[in-house]
């Protein structure tokens, strides 16, 4: 398998390797650092006569900070610094490698901090999110290095819809035959439904049952069911229920959503990217983008 980070050099951009370094050291996979290079900004200050002799310059001297930069944080790492074609966009930069590299998850850091999705993820992550195929994730303003290295956690959040069910099937792939251990999480609302509270927690406790049973004979996935505080809503019942389990990170779908409640729709995920101390697996759901 294959994690590859994406930076475009600031500080900021960083905070998503060691998490990124993290995920792959549990998944026993390859940690890719990459960076996007424009010709046309990024080596306008190279005195050489030639614009690809100023591109190969560039691009080495990015390749080698990249790659001490990411052997620091996992011996099985490389680093990877793509050309920018004209007229192409930064993120389609960014999906031609994933796809070129086969990459397992995308990592990458929000940028902004605003409550609407654009300002918290920026521009580039969103049309990222928008159009990969595979999990992103991504590391919001809260997010703290991880110095720690006990056991990989990740906490999947379900409402028990079909679409939301796509962050269980990204955790299916990323538990098989590594040390990701898997937290399956369904958050009851209490008076929503036309049953009573116990039959609609008998229900739901069912359904992740099932879901469990995706995972195989693995020991290293339980189920978790908790019922909404009064004062708090969905965002924060799963934000407390992974900070109590240790979780190393928090996926779900982005687009998701139950009959009777939108509760994964895009805006409860951005609002736990956007207050979660650790990262977010964002799992689009849907139709695959062409």
């Amino acid at each position: 398998m294959k994690v590859l980070v994406m930076t475009d050099g600031s500080l900021h951009s960083h905070t998503a390797l060691p998490h990124a370094a993290r995920l792959a050291e549990a998944l026993g996979s390859e940690l890719i650092l990459a960076r996007v290079l424009d010709p046309r900004l990024d080596c306008a200050d190279v005195g050489t006569l030639e614009l690809h002799d100023a591109v190969r310059v560039v691009s080495d001297r990015w390749t080698a900070e990249l790659s001490v930069t990411a052997a620091a944080h996992l011996e099985r790492s490389r680093a990877v610094v793509t050309i920018r074609a004209r007229g192409e966009e930064v993120r389609d930069s960014i999906l031609r490698l994933a796809a070129d590299e086969r990459a397992d998850v995308l990592a990458m850091s929000s940028r902004g901090s605003g409550v609407a999705r654009h300002a918290l993820l920026g521009s580039v992550a969103l049309g990222v999110l928008g159009r990969c195929k595979v999990p992103v994730l991504v590391t919001g303003k809260h997010a703290v290095s991880q110095s720690v290295t006990g056991p990989y956690r990740l906490v999947v959040t379900t409402d028990g819809s079909a679409d939301s069910e796509r962050a269980v099937d990204a955790a299916v792939d990323l538990a098989k035959d590594s040390n990701v251990g898997v937290t399956l999480l369904r958050i009851h609302v209490p008076r929503l439904g036309d049953r009573g509270d116990a039959e609609e927690v008998a229900a739901a406790e069912k359904d992740l049952s099932r879901l469990r049973e995706r995972f195989g004979d693995s020991s290293g996935v339980e189920t978790v069911m908790r019922t909404i505080v009064i004062l708090g809503g969905v965002d924060t019942a799963i934000l407390q229920t992974a900070s109590e389990i240790g979780a190393s990170a928090i996926a779900i779908s982005t687009h998701g959503h139950s009959a009777r409640h939108h509760v994964f729709a895009g805006s409860v995920a951005m609002s736990i990217l956007g207050r979660a101390e650790v990262p977010v697996l964002l799992v689009r759901s849907g139709p695959d983008p062409t």
